[in-house]
Parts: C-alpha cells; structure tokens; sequence
C-alpha cells in the first residue's frame, strides 16, 4: 500500500500539484515495526490526520536510512520548511516531530 500511496505523491509532484497541505486521497497501511517507524508515524482516529504529508515523509526518511545511510533528507526538509516559513502543522506534523525517532537519528 505505500509503494502505491508513495506513485501517487510522485505524480503530484512530477505535474507541479501542490502537497505540502494537501489531503491525500490514497492512504498506506502504518506498519507498527520497528518500533522507531511505528513510534515516529502519526496514528489518528481522525482520517484528515492520516491523509497528510507528514507519514509519507517520516516513511520516505526511514527508507532512505535503509538504502542510503548518507543522504541529507532530514537536513534538507527542515531547512526548506524553516527558509519559506511553512507551518509544519499544515502537512500534519506533530508538534515536537524533530524529537521523534525516525527524526531524531539514523538508523545504527
């Protein structure tokens, strides 16, 4: 299910749709493990939380730790949101989302 929700957020992307504050019409299915992920994804009863932007990118960070320890997605996501002033809360992160795992360090 998120290599589909994942194609879908491509093709927003690769035709220039807006994302960052968008309700995602397909959803993926949270995997509970690890536990760094599980801990990491924002699990809501409220389906608009789910249709943000914040699990895709706390999934697309875990991934890019597995595949490639040295890139620089988390360095380079907070800076944009800092460099144009975006309110994270409007992608649906939470509050003290740099201090969840996935976030706070690679994976050892």
């Amino acid at each position: 299910s998120f290599c589909h929700h994942l194609n879908v957020v491509r093709n927003h992307c690769a035709h220039h749709a807006r994302v960052w504050n968008r309700e995602l019409t397909v959803k993926f299915t949270l995997p509970r493990n690890p536990e760094p992920l599980g801990d990491s994804l924002v699990k809501s009863r409220d389906e608009t939380a789910q249709r943000k932007l914040y699990n895709t990118v706390t999934m697309l960070a875990y991934v890019l730790d597995v595949i490639s320890r040295h890139h620089h997605f988390r360095e380079r996501l907070a800076a944009l949101i800092e460099r144009y002033a975006i309110d994270p809360g409007s992608m649906g992160f939470p509050d003290g989302w740099l201090q969840r795992p996935v976030w706070r360090s690679r994976l050892t």
